[in-house]
């Protein structure tokens, strides 16, 4: 499951101590999703009961998901003295442009009347897949010596979104509410230092969080088993710690970094 955002900017700074900022970024989600079973299948007599047989059967539910979606971004900076700076910054909810679903579904049928074992298989083309990026807002607050020492903190909120379906399709409604999610109100918090050893060379360290928003709704259907099945993992919350060193020259500036999460 891979989404790539690509946008463009704009910068202008208004006065000496106040800059505006606008991205316009588009989504691209690329997903697909797997699901094998094994149903087992006894056999008693009749007589006393005991067990003389056992199958297992074989059942498969695959997806393959497209999403192309639209946001903006609109975003400031005050500098209130000349190493103090605020930044705040929304984001729009996500639009979504296009939205695509390919279901194939395969398993082994069984006839009670003929006591005969059938080989079934279903594909659903087309259907109508939603995907949802919330409201974001977020604060920045930095106090910065340049070329010795700084400390920054951002703060982010993203707002809640209602219960929805994940995929639509008049022909299949049970698509409607066999998955469906919500998104809640969740935040992130990200806190960073850095200091420039002999003016030349930064050593940086930062803390991040990546809560999940998504709530899966508990409902069980046709596809995936429950809330819990193919397509709806149960949320995860990340944390992270990130750091850097380097070495500043007047024309060039080296940085080896990593980040690690974990959760």
């Amino acid at each position: 499951d891979d989404t790539l955002w690509v946008g463009v900017s704009v910068a202008w700074k208004v006065i000496r101590r106040l800059s505006l900022g606008l991205s316009v970024i588009a989504s691209y989600r690329s997903a697909i999703y797997q699901e094998q079973g094994l149903a087992v299948m006894r056999f008693f007599r009749r007589k006393d009961g005991s067990e003389y047989n056992r199958l297992g059967l074989g059942e498969m539910t695959s997806a393959e998901l497209k999403h192309i979606g639209l946001m903006g971004v609109l975003g400031a900076v005050v500098t209130v003295t000349d190493h103090f700076k605020i930044g705040v910054a929304f984001r729009s909810p996500g639009i979504g442009l296009y939205g695509k679903a390919d279901f194939n579904i395969f398993g082994t049928g069984y006839d009670q009347k003929k006591g005969i074992f059938t080989i079934e298989e279903e594909n659903l083309e087309g259907i109508k897949f939603n995907h949802t990026e919330p409201l974001k807002g977020t604060l920045g607050l930095a106090y910065v010596v340049p070329q010795v020492w700084g400390v920054a903190l951002d703060f982010a909120i993203y707002g809640p979104v209602s219960e929805y379906p994940v995929f639509e399709d008049d022909d299949y409604p049970q698509l409607e509410e066999t998955v469906r999610i919500k998104k809640k109100l969740a935040w992130q918090l990200n806190v960073g230092g850095e200091y420039y050893i002999l003016g030349r060379g930064p050593v940086r360290v930062g803390f991040f969080t990546n809560r999940s928003s998504d709530d899966p709704i508990e409902r069980c259907g046709p596809l995936g088993n429950c809330a819990d099945g193919i397509f709806l993992a149960a949320p995860v919350d990340m944390y992270g710690f990130s750091g850097s060193v380097g070495y500043e020259m007047d024309r060039v500036a080296l940085n080896l970094g990593a980040s690690y999460s974990f959760g």
